[in-house]
C-alpha cells in the first residue's frame, strides 16, 4: 500500500503533468530542470551585462548599479515564472543585450538624453506592439514570410553565437593597437577554451542532457586556476595539474564503463567538476583568468543580501520621463523606427525558429502565434522599463532555453525561480561569471545551429549562398536583422536572375525595400555588444 507521501508526490507530479502537458512534448520534471539550470548559467552574463550598460547611461549610475542588478535579476525571474505559467511554453525574459546597448549607446549618450527619455522610447514601443496585436497585422506578417525565412534565421543566430564565444573566449580580440589579434594555443585563454570547446561539443554530440551545464562549470573553474601569463602556467605546474585531473576524469569514465554504469559520462563529469571546485578552497591563484572572491560573505565577497536603497530612483523613472520624452519626439523618430523594425524582425526569426526545439500541435502553434505571443512580448518588454531594467525579451533566454533541451514552461517556472534565488550571490556573479566562462559553450551552440541547418534543409540548392552571406554578416556584425534580410535579399536576386520571380510574394520585396531604405538614410541599428565586465 502506497504510502501518504508518495500519493501526495503522485498527486504533485500529476498536476505539473497536465498543467505543462509534459508527456504530450516528451518531456519529464527532470530534465525540465536540468535545462533550466543550463539555461540559468548561461544567461547570467547577459543579465550582469544589461545592469551594467543601464548603469554606464545614468549619470550617478555607479550608485545605482547594485540596485539595478538586483532589480534585473528580481524581474527577468518574475516575468520567466509568469510567462511559463501562462504561455506553458519554454519562454525566459531577460535583458536584450542589442537593444540595450542600442538605447544606452546610440540614443542616450548619442543624443545626450537623459537615461528616462531612452527607456521612454522604449515603452512607447512596447505600447505599439500591444496595439498592433490586436489586429491581423503579426499573423499576416507570419503567414506571408517565405520558407526559407527560418532557414536563415537558424543560421543568423547560430553564427552570432558562435563568433560571440570566440570573441568572449579570447581567441579573436580587438584593441586600440593592432586591428586583430590571433591568439595559438600557447594563449593560456585559447588553450581553455580550445579544452572546453571539444569536451562540451562532444558531450553534447553524445547526447548528454547536461552537456552545456558541464562545459561552463568547466570553464569557469579552470579559468579560476589558470593564469593569464603562460609563462607561469608552466613553471608553476598549472599545466601539469590540468591534464593530470584530465587524465584522472578518464580513467574515471573507463573504470564506470567496465562496471556498466549508465550515465557514465554525467557521474565522471560531475566527479572532474566536484575535484576542481574542492581543489578551488586550497588553490587561490591571483593572475587567474577568473578571479575567485577572496571573501564567503558581503557584497564584495561569494554571498550578500539583495540592494534596495535606491528602488525609489529606478523604478518608475521612466514613465515619470514619458511626458518629457514626447517634447523632444523629433530626435527621436528615427531611433525608434529602428528599434521597432529590428525587434519586429527578430521576434518573427524567433518564432519560426520555435517549433525547431519545442514539439508543437498545428493548431496550438496557430493560437499562440496568433493571440498571444506579440502581445505577451509587448506586455512583459513594458513591465521591465518600467521597472528601469531596460527591455525585456523572450527571444535570446528562450532560445538559451530550447537549446538546453527545454520543452515546457515548467523549465522556465525553474528558470525563474533559479533568478530569484541568484538574488543573495550577485558579489560572486558579478566577479566570476565573465564573458570567459560562458564562451566555450556558446560557440558549441552556434556550431550546433550551423550544424542542423547544414544536415537538414538541403532539398533547396539555390538557398546555399544566402545562407552563407547571413552566416558571413550576421557573424561579423552580430545583428541578427542583417544576417536574416541580407540573406533573404540574396536569395530574392537569385530567384529574379532566374526568373523564378513568382515563387516570392509582394512582402518579401516590400520587406527588403524598407531595410535597404533605412539603411541608406542611415537610421541606427541596434547591434549586440561585446561586452565584458
Amino acid at each position: 500500500m502506497a504510502s501518504k507521501d508518495d500519493v501526495q508526490h503522485d498527486r504533485k507530479q500529476s498536476v505539473l503533468e497536465n498543467w505543462f502537458r509534459l508527456h504530450l512534448r516528451g518531456a519529464s520534471i527532470s530534465s525540465e530542470f536540468i535545462a533550466s539550470v543550463g539555461t540559468v548559467l548561461i544567461s547570467i552574463f547577459s543579465m550582469i551585462a544589461t545592469a551594467n550598460l543601464i548603469s554606464h547611461s545614468i549619470t550617478n549610475g555607479s550608485q545605482l548599479l547594485p540596485t539595478l542588478l538586483t532589480l534585473v535579476f528580481l524581474v527577468s525571474g518574475i516575468l520567466s515564472i509568469a510567462a511559463g505559467l501562462i504561455s506553458k511554453l519554454p519562454l525566459v525574459f531577460i535583458g536584450s543585450l542589442g537593444i540595450n546597448q542600442f538605447i544606452s549607446v546610440n540614443v542616450i549618450n548619442a543624443l545626450s538624453l537623459d537615461w528616462g527619455y531612452g527607456f521612454a522610447v522604449l515603452i512607447l514601443e512596447n505600447i505599439i506592439w500591444i496595439v498592433l496585436s490586436f489586429t491581423r497585422f503579426p499573423t499576416w506578417c507570419t503567414e506571408q514570410l517565405p520558407a526559407q525565412f527560418k532557414q536563415l534565421s537558424l543560421v543568423t543566430l547560430g553564427g552570432i553565437f558562435f563568433v560571440f564565444g570566440i570573441f568572449s573566449g579570447k581567441v579573436v580580440q580587438f584593441n586600440a593597437n593592432q586591428e586583430v589579434i590571433s591568439y595559438t594555443l600557447r594563449s593560456t585563454e585559447t588553450f581553455i577554451f580550445c579544452i572546453v570547446f571539444i569536451i562540451t561539443f562532444v558531450l553534447h554530440q553524445l547526447k548528454v542532457k547536461g552537456a552545456y551545464v558541464y562545459g561552463f562549470l568547466l570553464a569557469l573553474f579552470l579559468g579560476m586556476y589558470i593564469p593569464k601569463v603562460p609563462d607561469r602556467v608552466f613553471n608553476q605546474g598549472y599545466f601539469w595539474i590540468l591534464v593530470l585531473m584530465l587524465v584522472v576524469w578518464m580513467i574515471v569514465y573507463a573504470t564506470l564503463v567496465d562496471y556498466r554504469k549508465k550515465n557514465a559520462l554525467d557521474i565522471s563529469m560531475i566527479v572532474l567538476l566536484l575535484g576542481l571546485m574542492i581543489g578551488l578552497i586550497w588553490t587561490r591563484n591571483p593572475g587567474a583568468i577568473i578571479p575567485l572572491p577572496s571573501k564567503w560573505i558581503g557584497q564584495q565577497g561569494f554571498i550578500g543580501r539583495p540592494r534596495f536603497q535606491n528602488l525609489g530612483s529606478v523604478i518608475g523613472y521612466p514613465i515619470f520621463s514619458f511626458p518629457s520624452m514626447l517634447k523632444e519626439f523629433s530626435k527621436l523618430i528615427r531611433p525608434l523606427i529602428s528599434l521597432f523594425l529590428v525587434h519586429w524582425v527578430t521576434f518573427i526569426g524567433f518564432m519560426e525558429v520555435l517549433p525547431e526545439y519545442v514539439s508543437f500541435r498545428k493548431k496550438d502553434q496557430e493560437t499562440y502565434f496568433k493571440k498571444y505571443a506579440f502581445f505577451q512580448e509587448g506586455v512583459m518588454g513594458l513591465v521591465g522599463n518600467h521597472t528601469g531594467t531596460g527591455m525585456n525579451s523572450s527571444v535570446y533566454g528562450s532560445v538559451i532555453a530550447w537549446l538546453n533541451g527545454a520543452k515546457t514552461g515548467l523549465s522556465s517556472v525553474f528558470t525563474g525561480i533559479g533568478f530569484l534565488g541568484l538574488l543573495f550571490f550577485i558579489p560572486f556573479l558579478r566577479t566570476s561569471f565573465t564573458a570567459f566562462s560562458v564562451g566555450p559553450v556558446m560557440a558549441v551552440i552556434g556550431a550546433q545551429m550551423i550544424l542542423k541547418v547544414l544536415q537538414t534543409y538541403t532539398e533547396d540548392k539555390n538557398i546555399w549562398v544566402a545562407i552563407l552571406i547571413a552566416l558571413l554578416v550576421g557573424g561579423l556584425t552580430l545583428n541578427f536583422y542583417q544576417g536574416v534580410l541580407s540573406g533573404m535579399l540574396v536569395y530574392g536576386v537569385d530567384k529574379l536572375i532566374h526568373g523564378k520571380t513568382n515563387e516570392i510574394n509582394a512582402y518579401f520585396w516590400i520587406l527588403m525595400v524598407i531595410a535597404l531604405v533605412f539603411s541608406f538614410i542611415r537610421v541606427n541599428i541596434p547591434y549586440l555588444p561585446i561586452v565584458n565586465f
